[in-house]
């Protein structure tokens, strides 16, 4: 019978310090933050995409068509309501996070044009 390997507690510790360390030392590695000459960072560019397209009006009409599909589940006893209520709230932080967000952060004008 072979026997589990303990958790290397000390390994992970040290990786932990070495993130924290670099994130210390190297703020401009670990922040998508604006270089010289370019006008916006490629992963600012990317998530700003991404996040209008799940946001509009395919992302509605997805998470629409999921509902109705997770309701009709859920009146035939095929889904259970706890999937249904994980599904929903998910949908509801998504399209919600911009309120969300802004209830946080005292510089609001952070947006994605």
């Amino acid at each position: 019978m072979t026997r589990k390997k303990a958790f290397n507690f000390k390994k992970y510790i040290g990786i932990r310090a070495t993130f924290f360390l670099v994130n210390i030392l190297f703020p401009s590695i670990t922040y998508a933050s604006l270089r010289d000459g370019l006008e916006e960072a490629f992963a600012t560019n990317f998530l700003c995409i991404l996040i209008t397209q799940i946001q509009g009006k395919t992302g509605q009409a997805l998470f629409a068509i999921a509902v109705i599909v997770l309701g009709i589940g859920t009146f035939f006893r095929k889904v259970n309501w706890q999937v249904s209520l994980v599904v929903l709230s998910g949908g509801l932080a998504i399209f919600g996070a911009d309120d969300i967000i802004n209830s946080f952060v005292v510089n609001s004008n952070l947006k994605c044009e």
